[in-house]
């Protein structure tokens, strides 16, 4: 056989089954590892300056060999994957569309809601109002709308750089059934440090800080509404410790584009929450 007709078996048999991402995914999820040593490659032969370099016959045998020894490798892989099932299954996994619409419509019913809240809140704020604090340690009104800015700022970027990177389907079954545990954020009794999404005074005016909040929510429900991309298949993560306080630690660090999103409306209905405290206090601005 000829060495072109080895080459077309083995690119024919590698397209069939996907062979790259079988073999990463099986290594992943079996945890096995091997190793594969070959006298010679396909692209290069080093050759000694003061060795004689061999006739182009032998030169040939040796690629044929290579090639053929490729092709029985990847007929073994093949038969692998088809004894076990595990093909089948992988390619089901990459073909299925996980994320529903009615998944789609509730996260966008959910960004809705939270920004018409916001609004009815801080509607005829007086700057009296809209700058009063509980004490000198909480924040103020104009803060917390401040803070919703820069951390849904932050979720746009992170699900667009999410997105656009390629599907990562080994983390759909750790991520699978915790959509409960980003929903429960919103009465969670840990306090987390802001950090660099604390509000430092961006907005020197009300308006201003509305319209910066109104132009990234239009942005997040945009990006829901028109995507192509299958949320269940697109992940962020975190480095969360179990400390004793954060007891879904394992939970948070890993989340799909839905959660990310689940995550952003528990954030903002916990600080609608804040926010009419603060208008509860007996000296608050009448």
């Amino acid at each position: 056989m000829l060495a072109d007709e080895y080459i077309l078996i083995f690119l024919s048999l590698s397209s069939h089954i996907r062979l790259t991402e079988y073999i990463s995914a099986t290594l992943h999820n079996f945890n096995f590892s091997f190793s594969i040593g070959l006298s010679c490659r396909l692209t290069e032969h080093r050759i000694p300056a003061q060795q004689k370099a061999p006739p182009l016959a032998e030169t040939k045998n040796i690629k044929m060999k290579n090639i053929y020894i490729i092709g029985l490798f990847t007929l073994a892989a093949i038969t692998f994957f088809n004894s076990t099932g595990y093909g089948q299954k992988l390619d089901t996994t990459l073909s299925a569309k996980l994320w529903s619409l009615q998944d789609k419509e509730l996260l966008i019913r959910g960004l809705e809601r939270t920004r018409n809240d916001l609004m009815k809140e801080i509607e005829g704020l007086s700057v009296q109002q809209w700058n009063f604090k509980e004490e000198s340690s909480r924040w103020s009104i104009a803060e917390i709308v401040e803070h919703l800015f820069a951390q849904h700022e932050s979720y746009r970027i992170e699900m667009k750089t999410a997105l656009n990177q390629p599907e990562l389907i080994e983390f759909i079954e750790k991520a699978k059934g915790n959509d409960k545990v980003f929903i429960e954020y919103t009465t969670d009794t840990l306090k987390a440090d802001a950090g660099f999404l604390s509000p430092i005074g961006r907005f020197c005016l009300k308006e201003k800080a509305i319209f910066a909040f109104n132009r990234t929510q239009d942005a997040l429900i945009n990006m829901v509404t028109t995507t192509k991309k299958d949320f269940r298949k697109h992940f962020t993560f975190r480095d969360y410790v179990f400390n004793g306080h954060l007891s879904n630690a394992e939970k948070y660090n890993i989340r799909d584009m839905h959660q990310l999103m689940l995550t952003c409306i528990a954030h903002m209905d916990r600080h609608l929450n804040q926010l009419r405290k603060v208008k509860k206090h007996s000296s608050y601005p009448l």
